[in-house]
């Protein structure tokens, strides 16, 4: 253990942070972003388990959504980890036993590209390979783009649960859905697109939803999103209620210097609160989205546009742009406190985790070379967005914690109302390594004053490599009152297991090996088993 470290920046680790810079050799990363193409079809019981149960964890199931496959054949490949095909990993609980599966989402899309045994052209998140080369971006190439992006149904991000009565579904960035049985795994519908929105534009094309849609504080049978359309008058960013099926616009605003780029919003008892950072979509150039993907060609605008709708009124009641540049993908929390509202970020001051030659996960690059996954950034930063409704002011505030980058944010609110004191990610180059792949686990304590005790507790070890954390509660005695739960790929054993953190203390309660290897994945959720009422 050390007393202090240099660290990333200049700021220093807390006394309780242990240097991994030149320590810890990690082994065997590249298993976790290589396809995994075997399915286990049937619950499996998990025999092998490190550690002890929480006696007081409920019956439910963990279920895990990510990519599963990024090459269909001998010559074509996906080079971003975002657009491999979908697979779901789930983890039963019983009140004795662990059970686990693994398949993939018979979409549509996936049906098509195992049928033709290749990978066909799409305007996906980076760039199709074939033989290793990029497409040349031929007219040929770009009808076939265009006509697959439009029928394209592959949800490999995030899971929701629309009705409480009703199925789990996997959703992307973009409208379609599939819905899954949470029994089984299987998928119902392969392309189950959401219901056309009510109201707005009556001719409008419905390009993008966001993959992190939010409860209504004051009503669990509604669901906000926000989506982008394109309309006759140019893109709209359009806030979304959602009951029982029904899908209404319930506000939108005209986007007049291009089409946003929009991954999460957020949502308080009062009001919802999109930040549009300075990317935009580059629709115009339809050659380069085909050839680079449409992350690298996005372009950049001047000023970020911060948007507050006020629930009850269904009006705008901030719409302001600022210089200050942000660069984000998923929010942390808001909060509404009497004439502000506050979205927390984890964001970034430039685009390169999004469009750079080094974005994340540039699977050419990455799958092949150490060091090319030593030129990704260093994860993102909390960032406090404000805005005062009387004034029309909007205040930035940077929270740093001493060097130490995150990404993936949960919080014990994540999908319920409340505003976090802690909150947990993922941390890559741990501990100020020198090494992108140190990967740990980390619960920090954002509003600390004390920059060194901002970090409140980790988890760490030589070649783990955690999913994103999922935080199930225990008890209402504290705010941290409970477990995480985390897929992990052990690169020593060469195997995936389930790992249950202390989420007081991120103390190992229980490791149980599945005895099979899982590809890294992105967004799930727990279901307690009495929340599962969906029958076929």
């Amino acid at each position: 253990m050390i007393s202090v470290s240099r660290c990333v920046g200049g700021f220093t680790l807390p006394t309780t942070f242990q240097q991994t810079n030149h320590h810890h050799k990690d082994v065997n990363f590249v298993d976790w972003i290589t396809s995994a193409p075997d399915e286990i079809n049937e619950w499996k019981k998990l025999t092998e388990i490190e550690g002890t149960f929480p006696p007081d964890l409920p019956s439910g199931i963990l279920i895990r959504n990510g990519a599963g496959l990024w090459e269909i054949g001998k010559h074509t490949q996906y080079s971003h980890i975002f657009d491999g095909l979908a697979k779901l990993s789930g983890y039963r609980w019983d009140g004795q036993h662990v059970s686990f599966q693994t398949k993939f989402v018979q979409t549509n899309f996936y049906k098509k590209v195992k049928e033709k045994s290749r990978l066909v052209p799409t305007i996906s998140t980076g760039r199709l390979l074939r033989d290793k080369k990029r497409l040349e971006g031929t007219w040929w190439q770009i009808a076939q783009a265009i006509y697959h992006s439009v029928t394209f149904d592959n949800t490999c991000v995030n899971v929701w649960q629309y009705d409480s009565q009703g199925p789990i579904t996997t959703i992307t960035d973009a409208p379609p859905r599939s819905q899954i049985h949470p029994d089984t795994l299987d998928t119902l519908s392969s392309s189950a697109t959401a219901s056309p929105l009510q109201k707005g534009p009556r001719l409008q094309y419905e390009f993008l939803e966001t993959a992190h849609p939010a409860y209504s504080w004051t009503d669990p049978s509604v669901t906000y999103n926000v989506a982008v359309t394109l309309t006759t008058a140019g893109p709209h960013l359009v806030l979304v209620h959602e009951q029982k099926g029904v899908r209404t616009a319930v506000a939108s605003v005209p986007s007049p210097d291009g089409v946003p780029y929009v991954h999460s919003f957020g949502l308080t008892d009062r009001h919802a609160i999109v930040v549009v950072q300075t990317l935009r979509i580059n629709v115009q150039d339809v050659r380069k989205m085909v050839t680079d993907g449409f992350l690298r060609s996005m372009k950049e605008t001047d000023t970020t546009r911060i948007l507050v709708w006020d629930l009850e009124t269904q009006q705008i009641v901030v719409d302001q742009t600022i210089e200050e540049k942000i660069f984000f993908y998923h929010t942390v929390s808001a909060t509404t406190e009497k004439d502000s509202v506050r979205i927390r970020l984890c964001a970034y001051r430039t685009p390169d985790i999004i469009t750079s030659e080094n974005h994340f996960m540039r699977l050419e690059q990455c799958q092949n070379s150490r060091e090319a996954r030593n030129r990704i950034s260093r994860g993102g930063t909390f960032c406090d967005v404000i805005c005062t409704m009387a004034t029309q002011q909007v205040q930035v505030r940077w929270i740093p914690t001493s060097g130490q980058g995150f990404e993936l944010p949960t919080t014990r609110y994540s999908r319920q109302p409340g505003n976090p004191r802690y909150v947990y990610a993922y941390g890559t180059y741990f501990g100020c390594s020198d090494e992108y792949d140190a990967w740990g686990l980390i619960k920090y304590e954002p509003d600390q004053s004390n920059e060194k005790k901002r970090i409140a507790a980790y988890f760490r070890e030589e070649s783990v490599y955690p999913s994103e954390p999922v935080f199930v509660p225990l008890g209402n005695k504290s705010e941290d009152d409970g477990i995480l739960l985390s897929q992990i790929y052990d690169g020593k054993r060469r195997e995936t297991a389930l790992l249950m953190l202390d989420a007081r203390t991120m103390k190992v309660l229980c490791k149980v090996w599945t005895g099979q290897r899982s590809a890294m994945d992105f967004h799930g959720w727990w279901y307690p088993e009495k929340d599962l009422r969906f029958r076929v």
